[in-house]
Protein backbone atom coordinates (compact mmCIF):
# COMPACT_ATOMS: atom_id res chain seq x y z
CA UNK A 1 0.00 0.00 0.00
CA UNK A 2 1.25 3.43 -0.72
CA UNK A 3 0.30 6.76 0.81
CA UNK A 4 1.32 10.06 -0.74
CA UNK A 5 2.40 12.77 1.65
CA UNK A 6 2.58 16.38 0.48
CA UNK A 7 5.22 18.59 1.99
CA UNK A 8 6.86 21.93 1.58
CA UNK A 9 10.21 20.60 0.40
CA UNK A 10 12.66 22.62 -1.61
CA UNK A 11 13.00 22.11 -5.34
CA UNK A 12 16.20 20.07 -5.82
CA UNK A 13 17.18 18.38 -9.08
CA UNK A 14 15.43 14.99 -8.93
CA UNK A 15 16.77 14.23 -5.49
CA UNK A 16 15.19 11.24 -3.82
CA UNK A 17 15.69 10.37 -0.18
CA UNK A 18 14.52 7.16 1.41
CA UNK A 19 14.23 5.99 5.00
CA UNK A 20 12.77 3.01 6.80
CA UNK A 21 10.53 3.62 9.81
CA UNK A 22 11.57 1.08 12.42
CA UNK A 23 9.39 2.51 15.21
CA UNK A 24 6.17 1.42 13.47
CA UNK A 25 4.98 -2.15 14.23
CA UNK A 26 4.02 -2.61 10.55
CA UNK A 27 7.06 -2.18 8.29
CA UNK A 28 7.09 0.94 6.17
CA UNK A 29 9.44 2.72 3.81
CA UNK A 30 9.33 6.41 2.91
CA UNK A 31 10.71 7.83 -0.30
CA UNK A 32 10.95 11.61 -0.49
CA UNK A 33 10.95 13.48 -3.81
CA UNK A 34 11.70 17.04 -2.83
CA UNK A 35 11.65 18.23 -6.44
CA UNK A 36 7.95 17.38 -6.60
CA UNK A 37 7.32 18.46 -3.00
CA UNK A 38 5.96 15.06 -2.12
CA UNK A 39 6.92 11.78 -0.54
CA UNK A 40 5.58 8.26 -0.81
CA UNK A 41 5.21 5.98 2.16
CA UNK A 42 5.14 2.28 1.35
CA UNK A 43 3.28 0.23 3.97
CA UNK A 44 3.66 -3.51 4.30
CA UNK A 45 0.63 -4.83 6.21
CA UNK A 46 0.81 -8.29 7.80
CA UNK A 47 0.63 -11.10 5.26
CA UNK A 48 -2.57 -13.12 5.12
CA UNK A 49 -4.37 -10.74 7.51
CA UNK A 50 -7.53 -10.12 5.50
CA UNK A 51 -8.90 -7.17 7.47
CA UNK A 52 -5.52 -5.46 7.92
CA UNK A 53 -5.06 -5.57 4.14
CA UNK A 54 -8.55 -4.15 3.54
CA UNK A 55 -7.94 -1.36 6.07
CA UNK A 56 -4.55 -0.48 4.58
CA UNK A 57 -6.02 -0.34 1.06
CA UNK A 58 -8.81 1.91 2.28
CA UNK A 59 -6.29 4.43 3.67
CA UNK A 60 -3.92 4.23 0.67
CA UNK A 61 -3.70 6.51 -2.35
CA UNK A 62 -2.16 3.71 -4.43
CA UNK A 63 -2.09 -0.08 -4.10
CA UNK A 64 0.81 -2.07 -5.57
CA UNK A 65 0.07 -5.69 -6.44
CA UNK A 66 3.12 -7.94 -6.76
CA UNK A 67 2.20 -10.84 -9.04
CA UNK A 68 4.12 -13.98 -9.96
CA UNK A 69 4.90 -14.85 -13.55
CA UNK A 70 4.83 -18.56 -12.68
CA UNK A 71 1.77 -19.16 -10.49
CA UNK A 72 -1.85 -18.06 -10.61
CA UNK A 73 -3.56 -16.04 -7.91
CA UNK A 74 -4.75 -18.38 -5.14
CA UNK A 75 -8.37 -18.71 -4.03
CA UNK A 76 -7.54 -16.58 -0.97
CA UNK A 77 -6.01 -13.93 -3.24
CA UNK A 78 -9.08 -13.97 -5.49
CA UNK A 79 -11.31 -13.42 -2.46
CA UNK A 80 -9.13 -10.53 -1.30
CA UNK A 81 -9.15 -8.93 -4.77
CA UNK A 82 -12.96 -9.19 -4.93
CA UNK A 83 -13.30 -7.65 -1.46
CA UNK A 84 -10.93 -4.82 -2.42
CA UNK A 85 -12.93 -4.24 -5.59
CA UNK A 86 -16.18 -4.18 -3.59
CA UNK A 87 -14.88 -1.58 -1.11
CA UNK A 88 -13.33 0.53 -3.86
CA UNK A 89 -9.64 0.26 -4.58
CA UNK A 90 -7.60 3.43 -5.07
CA UNK A 91 -5.14 3.70 -7.98
CA UNK A 92 -3.64 0.28 -8.75
CA UNK A 93 -0.13 -0.52 -9.94
CA UNK A 94 0.50 -4.15 -10.91
CA UNK A 95 4.09 -5.42 -10.85
CA UNK A 96 5.05 -8.84 -12.20
CA UNK A 97 7.93 -10.58 -10.45
CA UNK A 98 10.10 -12.32 -13.05
CA UNK A 99 11.88 -15.28 -11.51
CA UNK A 100 11.75 -16.51 -7.92
CA UNK A 101 10.86 -14.18 -5.07
CA UNK A 102 13.60 -13.30 -2.60
CA UNK A 103 13.38 -15.32 0.65
CA UNK A 104 12.38 -12.19 2.61
CA UNK A 105 9.09 -11.96 0.66
CA UNK A 106 7.94 -15.59 1.07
Amino acid sequence: MCRREHGRGQAHPSHLRARADRSDPAPSFTCSASRFKTSLQFLFPPKRDFYALLDAAKAADYVVFLLSDETDVSAWGETLLRALQAQGVPEVVAVVQVGPLPPSLH
